[in-house]
């Protein structure tokens, strides 16, 4: 069966398949401890089970290294513990090996090692250390650029090679037709221009197409790629990372994916064939391919000295945009203490300096890139001018025809063109090759998974939780958001966490939630570090919800009921009573299975609570039990939190 068939045959029968338990299954037998409900929230359904490059991109989302080939992997031939997945009889099959033992998936599937060995496309999965995934990932976005680059490249010879002979074309019809005057062979050579003119344009228009195509799926890709290491970076990382940093970072995934774009296809796929136009000038002018070549020479010339093709590593630039970025974060971030503590004609005057110096670099890019394109422009007639007048005085002499003067033009043009379109599209091709190595180091930052192999799984029952010292301080805030702060909560237990706004609340529920890692202090969950925890198997039973719960019909709480511990951060921020109902309810349930600790303002929640944790500038102001209203322990919390 072809591949393509097979292929078609899997997406028809795919209907009943499980691409996440069948991943799940592949790498849980290879060692690896990712889930199927990691797996589905990892990709969200953008995968489809039909295509090898998706499936193996799910094992790369995943923390695997998986690539495609043909071949049988070497790692399989150098007897590797790995996993060969491949369509065979139209449904996607595994062969696992793990130590001494091979295993077929799915389970009880009537099929060989030597038919998916032998299948005609494969993918070869590795449970490799993260870096050598990130590795094995940029290289198979490398792979697929480098082989749609290559069909382009091809598209692209055939284009110009076909442009070619338009003047050729012309030569013939000067030299045949109204030099010696055969009228008959006016009509073929009008019928092989008509044929040429039609191949270009159905060439042109499936270069286009490809490259409409091509350019916004691999940016989907590369963003989205971007977009789970984003949201799968280590606590420390994502502390550190703010929303401008983060749109910033997919906006360079995405610009890797400009190479195919439309505005560059001259540049990049058609100024190579530049060669050729010498190549045709030389064989019907000879010496006369001087000019255009003088013309290469003195724009190359020009382009370096007004920067056009030289990197732009100026380090004010760099500062300029470090600094602009900066300020936008404090706008975003800050903007309630800019203007609380009368610093806004100071951060003003910081804005209009850094815009000002930031115009004015920009005014100094845009004159130089319009001075390229005037110069481009005089440079590229002038080459035709002189052209021209040369090859009118050698017409005039008797030393060339007229018919090849005219052919010479347009391939004159030939060459000017592509040029300048090059010449001026550096610094987009620069911006490219930047945005691939970027994207290079994007994929290498470390995320949750790193450590995630060596890992226990998070318990199903209710969490108990010891806290000793805890701290935490945000990169570049003065004071601490957490310090010294110590408790000890019993499995099944319901908490009350209160403050003032900037206490520490939130800080402290994402740090039990482990999106947090605290600085210094212990944190224990069912008496072992909660670094100890396998971070995705602790998602599955760690419900963290912040200003986003809703009520069902029934007046609930819309939570996932199967959670050890449930951490709810100011869930009262809608405010109607029937949603304070709904938090009272569940913190008074017996029956729940589960430690609740909620973060809220609403002081009346302290009488159904067990437990209550006051926080105040991020120290500990009370921590203890929570007596019934007849004894006044609301009173209590209040005046030990004032106090």
């Amino acid at each position: 069966m072809s591949n393509s068939k097979a292929i078609s045959r899997a997406a028809e029968t795919s209907g009943g398949f499980d691409v996440n338990s069948f991943v799940a299954d592949v790498l849980s037998t290879l060692g690896n401890s990712r889930q199927a409900s990691e797996i589905l929230s990892a990709h969200r359904g953008k995968l489809h089970a039909e295509n090898a490059e998706d499936i193996a991109f799910l094992f790369n989302v995943c923390g695997a290294a998986a690539f495609t080939t043909k071949g049988v992997p070497d790692a399989w031939n150098d007897g590797v513990d790995c996993a060969v997945v491949a369509i065979s009889d139209g449904q996607w099959h595994a062969i696992v090996r793990h130590g001494d033992r091979e295993t077929v998936f799915p389970e009880g599937a009537r099929v060989s090692s030597e038919s998916i060995l032998q299948a005609e496309t494969k993918i070869c999965v590795l449970d490799e250390s993260e870096a050598d995934a990130a590795e094995q990932m940029y290289a198979v976005f490398i792979q697929r650029r480098n082989r749609f680059f290559r069909e382009l490249c091809w598209q692209s010879l055939a284009i110009n090679l076909c442009a070619l002979s338009v003047p050729f074309f012309t030569m013939a019809v000067y030299s045949r037709v109204l030099g010696a005057g055969a009228q008959g062979s006016l009509m073929p050579l009008l019928t092989g221009a008509i044929i040429v003119l039609s191949l270009m344009f159905l060439m042109r228009r499936t270069r286009a197409g490809l490259i409409a195509a091509e350019r916004p799926r691999l940016a989907a890709t590369l963003s989205m790629m971007t977009a789970l290491k984003i949201l799968r970076r280590q606590p420390l990382a994502n502390a550190a990372l703010t929303a401008p940093r983060a749109v910033s970072q997919i906006r360079t995934a995405e610009r890797a994916a400009d190479l195919f774009a439309s505005q560059n296809v001259t540049a990049i796929f058609d100024a190579p064939f530049i060669a050729l136009s010498l190549i045709a000038i030389l064989f019907v002018g000879g010496w006369m391919v001087i000019i255009p070549a003088v013309y290469l020479v003195l724009f190359l010339g020009f382009g370096y000295a007004f920067g056009s093709i030289r990197p732009n590593t100026s380090p004010n630039q760099s500062r300029l945009s470090a600094e602009r970025q900066h300020l936008m974060e404090e706008l975003v971030q800050d903007e309630g203490e800019i203007v609380s503590r009368n610093r806004t004609e100071k951060w003003m005057k910081r804005l209009d300096q850094v815009s000002r110096q930031v115009t004015r670099d920009g005014l100094v890019a845009q004159s130089r890139s319009g001075a390229m394109q005037a110069i481009g422009f005089v440079l590229g007639t002038g080459t035709a001018l002189v052209t021209l007048i040369i090859g009118l005085d050698l017409v005039l002499t008797g030393h060339l025809q007229a018919g090849v003067l005219i052919g010479m033009m347009l391939l004159t043009w030939r060459v000017t063109g592509p040029a300048q379109a090059l010449f001026l599209g550096f610094p987009r091709i620069q911006s490219i090759r930047t945005a691939w190595a970027q994207l290079h180091q994007i994929l290498k930052t470390p995320t949750i998974a790193a450590r995630a192999h060596k890992q226990t799984p998070f318990p199903e029952q209710p969490t108990s939780i010891k806290a000793s010292g805890l701290y935490f301080r945000f990169p570049g805030a003065v004071t601490p958001a957490l310090s010294g702060v110590s408790f000890d909560i019993p499995d099944g237990s319901s908490v009350i966490v209160m403050g003032p706004n900037g206490s520490g609340k939130t800080t402290l529920l994402k740090m039990l939630a482990g999106r947090l890692n605290t600085q210094s202090g212990m944190l224990l969950m069912n008496g072992c570090s909660i670094d100890q925890y396998d971070p995705d198997s602790m998602a599955q039973f760690v419900q963290f919800s912040a200003d986003e719960t809703s009520i069902d019909q029934d007046g609930r709480l819309e939570i996932p009921a199967d959670k050890s511990l449930y951490l709810l951060d100011n869930p009262d921020g809608l405010g109607s009573e029937r949603e304070r109902h709904a938090i009272r309810n569940l913190m008074s349930d017996d029956t729940r299975q589960a430690t609740l600790i909620v973060s809220t303002h609403d002081t009346s929640l302290a009488e159904v609570a067990d437990l209550a944790i006051v926080l105040d500038k991020g120290g500990l102001a009370y921590f203890g039990p929570v007596a019934k209203p007849d004894d006044n322990s609301i009173e209590t919390i209040k005046t030990e939190t004032i106090q």
